[in-house]
């Protein structure tokens, strides 16, 4: 991981920006296409909860639905209705700060040397 590949100006963002109706008729985000070359936050159309980030009021003021609790796939449309209807909008951010690895490098203890020493030497993510 280099600082120009995480931040560098052609650096590419993952952006929401597709929805479809699986199986059972409920709309579902598609993965995100690559927004690329941001030199700021984009408003997005869709709203993921593996990636959100806000104020805590956010949260606070759009409980999850009483009557959602235990639904792990299908919770994001209502979520962002939620949102949507109290006044937050939902943005790309123009830069990556955080990631996930859905592989299972982890649970092999397997960890991307370059990330940890970035990670350990204190870099910042403002170039």
């Amino acid at each position: 991981l280099e600082r120009n590949v995480l931040n560098g100006p052609n650096q590419a963002v993952p952006h929401l920006c597709q929805a479809t109706f699986d199986a059972r008729g409920m709309a579902v985000n598609l993965p995100p296409l690559a927004a690329v070359g941001l030199n700021k936050p984009i408003l997005s159309p869709l709203w993921s909860a593996a990636f959100s980030f806000s104020k805590c009021h956010a949260e606070k003021k759009t409980p999850t639905d009483p009557f959602m609790q235990w639904i792990y796939d299908g919770d994001e449309f209502p979520k962002f209705a939620r949102l949507w209807t109290r006044g937050y909008d939902v943005y790309t951010p123009h830069k990556i700060v955080v990631g996930h690895d859905y592989g299972n490098t982890m649970a092999e203890g397997k960890v991307l040397p370059d990330a940890m020493a970035w990670l350990q030497n204190g870099m910042d993510m403002n170039p």
